[in-house]
């Protein structure tokens, strides 16, 4: 077969044959076939071959100063022994770029470009020029070089050529110490500094000209600070033949390494005569470890601080430090430092600082507590707490621990006010501003996080405006988030004088967030106030100059007293009233007032004002004065006033004779007036020659502090003849308590038909008496604190009692004493008390004391609060007295905890009863529960929850039980009756099966925990807490004992507790017990047992009567166990 096409590629082809004969009759016999496959290659294929010639080697020359041939040539050639022609594109030079090889030019590159034909027969030669540094390394580097067709062929070619070394002829010899050896007592190292010392040395036969040499230091040395300074690099200009040259540094030790170590000082060198190469020597030095301290600290607090209600949850927490030493010698007087930060407060009575230990060896650790209070963020992030341990003679550690802080919940006010409008006009006809009142609509909004409580609107100034029927305080009460109140004020604009602008500042004020601080927003509105025109007045008296008297009465009688008013102002008067001041020897006529209404008078107009009086018999001729005051009702006013003579009456026929205590005596133990009320005596004698008709008498006191008891007017006699008497006659007065010491006047005032009256003055110096003063204490019963009686269920004392106690330190009586306690939240007073009550005795003598009492009941709540009790105790007169009480009413959470035991067992196949324990549920009146527990279901089946023979019985319905998934279960159930009783005990029962245990596994055990995921009681009423259980589960062949030979620490009972508790444990063995209480902060505060103990179990009762309340944990030691338990001692 011949096959005349030319393939691109290489083909495969099948041939198949066919055989045909026919046999010796002539007839045909049956065909064989065969077949075979022939392979075509690709058509023409060139035979292209190549070879590289480069020197057997590039050596040192005679004089050993360079190298020869260098540099050198590498030929490659190419020759094409095929039939067929090859195109090459382009050759390739491929060499080590580390060995310093370098391409001479022509060409530079290492790649070659052809494009030729390389026909049958035809040779290419190409050729690069390599340039060789001098070394005093031997180098053998391979040189390739790759030819590259159109066909896709590559031809390649290498070979390896030898570089001999350079002699170095130049040689270094370096010295210095061995070791730097450390003087512990003298904390310093030796020798130090010290020398370098570096010996160059010619021992070839050319001079070495311009010898650089520069030394390289390690980190651990620096130069000594010398004079002139040391340079890194020296130059030394000749070293002969066969001569050397030294170079010295003078060096110091920069690190003092706690771990030995070696270091080495190299030195390079080079000289032009050698070419462009350096070399090198060097020496090592041993540096002894510093036997030196080294601390190290390490933070641990809670990492996560949340605001719950008004305070920050946990608000005072403890930072706990951990500082240990890694050094290398011992720490002496070690300590430690919290720093205080502006987000924390150090509140730990003992400060921020701690001495921790006298010496800290290498490898041991201290530990120190410190007591941080957290301060309240406006935004939720991570604040960080800082400690710094020191020691003398080591570097501090500084360690740090990042807690994020929730922000505080508080209230924060926005607030809003409006004027209409925001200016006032001043109208003359109504001679007021308009609009008067103005009103003021003020909104404010709870825009904060938390709820503000005694929230109140408030009306601060300025003193300008006044509220017009309303209180300048509004109470709003509680304010949740959210919520909106919108008040409207009616403001009067007093009147001013100048105009100007003025700022009305309006606040809401309530108590929220951390602590109830007080929280404040605040509005202001400017509202322009012009001036108001008020009236003035121009006042003239006019009255008779003197009276006449003449047989027994004044003339004219009554006379006339005129004022003429005149409104010089620029605003019109209104509502005038004109007082006149009447003076002794002058009363007002029948009929006559002292004080008149004038009609409203305008600007520059007038009115008149007359009073009708009479003078009184007098036995001397005297002038007195008569003034009249004129007031409108803006205030403006004036005055004028006349004189009138009043003659002697020379014929006066009334003798008068009065009479009164001179001075009024205090009583200091009463501290009340001695013979108060006491009596005023008027006897009257007809000293004229005619009868006299219808004489009477009356009192007038001067002043308001003393009080006419009986009739202020009396009759003396309807008929008096000449020479008659008449009286005496009394009254009794009252003196009031008086502040300032001083005389009282009290007149009497005699007339009779026809004649002019006559005055009989009497003078009484009454005394200071002083005012009672209230103090007052209060306490309670219980002082302090309230405590709750777990095992009770109930407080203590429900009700309880607060007492107060007043005093009267003043220096008079104290009438109808009351007192009246404003109850904080938290207490409702009991049936039948009443917040307002007189103390027993009500009436309190100079010093004398009285007291009074209320009872109270606790609310319960969760939490403790401090709840104060503010007393106000008044009197008929005096300041009141106020005094307050503080009692801490313990939060009385309801606890339970459900324990499932760990000591169930039983085989495959059987029903496992499982009890679900309850603590003492006095007090918690549980009415519902729901759990989920889990557990392996490789291992158990739950089948049902039962209540028969369990507290939960009777009047509950059955429970429930619900699959959440493989292994996990959620049970509930609730009563239809009464809350479960006291007791503790069997809350309900689990029924579960084993499942383990068959087939391969009959001789094998297996165990499940019984893990609570979740349990409420109550619908969270009750803070519930959970002890998980354990089943044991045995093969078919194997029968689960429990055994009695094992460690154990029980959960205590019950648990929370007040005062005592139960704690039992097992020990496996004859062995020595420690069980001992701690507190939160790990101090041991008691020692149950501390003594040798045979196998077996025990139970130790723990009386916790001295303690305070809080979280503490129970240990139980022995050679070979250890367990530790929390229970919570609740007061």
């Amino acid at each position: 077969v011949r096959y005349t096409r030319k393939l691109a590629k290489r083909k495969c082809f099948p041939i198949e044959f066919e055989i045909l004969a026919i046999n010796p009759v002539g007839l045909p016999v049956d065909p064989v076939y065969c077949e075979t496959e022939i392979c075509i290659p690709k058509a023409g294929d060139p035979k292209v071959k190549c070879q590289i010639i480069v020197p057997d080697s590039v050596h040192l020359n005679a004089t050993e100063t360079g190298l020869e041939p260098n540099p050198f040539e590498i030929k490659y050639i190419l020759w094409n022994e095929g039939r067929q022609p090859s195109t090459v594109t382009h050759a390739q030079l491929m060499m080590p770029m580390n060995m310093g090889l370098s391409i001479q030019q022509p060409p530079s590159g290492t790649i070659q470009t052809l494009n030729r034909t390389l026909k049958p027969g035809d040779t290419i030669t190409l050729s690069w020029t390599i340039m060789v540094s001098v070394s005093k390394e031997r180098r053998v580097p391979n040189f390739r070089v790759v030819a590259y067709t159109l066909d896709g062929r590559d031809i390649e070619c290498s070979e390896d050529v030898p570089i001999s070394p350079l002699s170095v002829a130049l040689s270094c010899k370096a010295s210095g110490p061995d070791t730097l050896r450390y003087n512990r007592l003298t904390d310093t190292y030796s020798p130090n500094p010290f020398m370098g010392v570096f010996e160059l040395i010619n021992g070839g036969g050319l001079f070495m000209r311009d010898v650089e040499v520069c030394v390289q230091l390690p980190p651990e040395f620096s130069f000594r600070n010398t004079n002139p300074a040391q340079d890194t690099c020296v130059v030394i200009p000749q070293i002969a033949s066969f001569r050397s040259e030294t170079v010295k540094w003078e060096l110091v030790l920069n690190e003092r390494p706690v771990v030995g170590k070696t270091v080495r000082v190299v030195v390079r060198y080079h000289s032009p005569t050698l070419g462009p190469d350096w070399f090198e020597c060097y020496f090592d030095v041993y540096i002894e470890p510093v036997i030196a301290p080294k601390l190290v600290c390490m933070l641990d607090a809670p990492d996560t601080i949340r605001f719950e209600d008004t305070d920050y949850v946990p608000s005072t927490f403890t930072a706990t430090l951990l500082a240990w030493n890694e050094g290398s010698g011992p720490a002496d007087s070690v300590r430690a430092y919290l720093i205080q930060d502006t987000r924390f407060n150090i509140v730990d009575p003992r400060g921020p600082n701690r001495y921790l230990k006298d010496l800290l060896q290498p490898g041991d650790s201290v530990s120190a507590r410190f007591l941080v209070k957290v301060n309240p963020r406006q935004v939720s992030g991570y604040d960080t707490i800082r400690a710094v341990v020191v020691g003398v003679g080591t570097a501090p550690a500084v360690c740090e621990f990042p807690i994020w802080v929730e922000k505080e919940a508080r209230p924060v006010f926005d607030v809003s006010c409006q004027a209409t409008p925001d200016s006032l006009v001043f109208d003359e006809n109504l001679n007021d501003y308009v609009p008067n009142p103005l009103q003021v609509t003020m909104i404010a909004v709870n825009v904060g996080d938390t709820y503000a409580d005694d929230c109140k609107l408030v009306f601060v100034g300025p003193p300008q405006f006044t509220p017009v029927g309303q209180d300048p305080v509004f109470d709003v009460g509680r304010m949740i988030v959210g919520q909106s109140v919108t008040h409207t004020w009616n403001m009067r604009a007093l009147r001013r004088t100048t105009s100007g602008v003025d700022t009305m500042i309006f606040q809401i004020q309530g108590q929220g967030g951390m602590g109830e601080r007080i929280v404040i927003g605040e509005c202001r509105i400017p509202v322009y106030v012009p001036a108001a025109r008020a009236a003035e007045y121009t006042l003239t008296c006019t009255a008779p100059n003197a009276l006449q008297y003449d047989n027994g009465v004044y003339i004219p009688d009554p006379f006339l007293l005129t004022v003429d008013v005149l409104n010089s102002g620029g605003a019109d008067g209104r509502g005038l009233k004109a007082t006149l001041q009447l003076p002794s020897g002058v009363e007002l006529a029948a009929g006559e007032r002292a004080v008149k209404v004038l009609p409203d008078v305008q600007s520059q107009e007038r009115t008149q004002v007359v009073w009708r009086l009479r003078a009184i018999a007098r036995d001397d001729t005297s002038s007195v004065r008569l003034c009249v005051t004129v007031v409108d009702t803006l205030g403006q006013r004036g005055e004028c006033c006349t004189d009138v003579v009043i003659p002697k009456a020379d014929r006066a026929q009334l003798g008068l004779v009065c009479s009164a205590p001179q001075r009024l005596e205090v009583d200091p133990e009463k501290g009340e007036y001695i013979g108060n009320p006491f009596t005023v005596t008027l006897a009257v004698e007809n000293q004229g020659a005619l009868q006299l008709r219808n004489v009477k008498a009356t009192i007038l006191p001067q002043s308001s502090e003393v009080v006419i008891l009986d009739q202020v007017e009396k009759l003396l006699a309807l008929f008096l003849d000449p020479g008659a008497k008449a009286g005496p006659v009394e009254w009794k007065v009252q003196a009031q308590p008086r502040t300032q010491s001083g005389p009282i006047e009290i007149r009497i005032r005699v007339s009779a038909d026809g004649l002019a009256p006559k005055e009989c003055v009497v003078r009484i110096e009454i005394p200071e008496l002083g005012m009672p003063l209230l103090a007052c204490t209060s306490w309670t019963v219980p002082a302090d604190t309230l405590h709750f009686d777990h095992s009770k269920g109930a407080y203590e004392r429900d009700p309880f009692e607060v007492r107060l106690k007043v005093w009267n330190a003043g220096k008079s009586q104290a009438r109808a004493v009351k007192a009246m306690v404003l109850p904080p939240t938290g207490v409702t007073l009991a049936p039948g008390e009443s917040a307002i009550k007189e103390l027993t005795p009500n009436t309190l003598s100079v010093s004398d004391s009285g007291f009074v009492s209320w009872m109270f009941k606790p609310v319960r709540m969760d939490e403790g609060y401090n709840r104060r009790f503010v007393f106000n105790v008044v009197s008929d007169r005096g300041a009141p007295a106020i005094c307050a009480v503080t009692l801490f009413i313990q939060g009385a959470p309801k606890i339970s905890t459900l324990t499932i035991p760990r000591d169930n067992v039983g085989r495959f196949g059987d029903k496992i009863q499982v009890p679900v324990y309850i603590d003492e549920t006095i007090g918690k009146d549980i009415r519902s529960y729901r759990f989920r527990i889990q557990y392996d279901p490789t291992v158990v089946r739950l089948l049902e929850p039962i209540s028969k023979g369990s507290m939960t019985e009777y009047g509950w319905i059955a429970p429930r039980m619900k699959r959440i998934s493989e292994g996990v279960v959620e049970v509930e159930s609730y009563t239809t009756g009464s809350p479960i009783p006291k007791g503790s005990g069997v809350f309900l029962y689990l029924i579960f099966e084993g499942v383990f245990g068959n087939g391969p596994d009959e001789l094998k055990w297996a165990q499940s925990e019984i893990h609570f995921l979740e349990q409420t009681i109550n619908e969270g009423e009750v803070i519930t807490f959970a002890e998980d259980g354990l089943i044991t589960v045995s093969g078919e062949c194997i029968i689960p004992l429990q055994s009695d030979g094992t460690y154990n620490l029980a959960q205590n009972q019950p648990n929370p507790f007040n005062p005592t508790t139960t704690i039992q444990f097992s020990v496996a063995e004859d062995t020595y017990v420690r069980l001992t209480v701690h507190d939160a902060l790990g101090r041991e505060v008691r020692v149950l047992i501390n003594s040798f103990k045979e196998k077996g179990a025990y139970s130790v009762r723990f009386n916790a009567n001295d303690l305070p309340s809080g979280v503490y944990f129970y240990k139980l030691e022995t050679k070979a166990y250890s367990k530790i338990r929390k229970m919570i001692l609740a007061r």
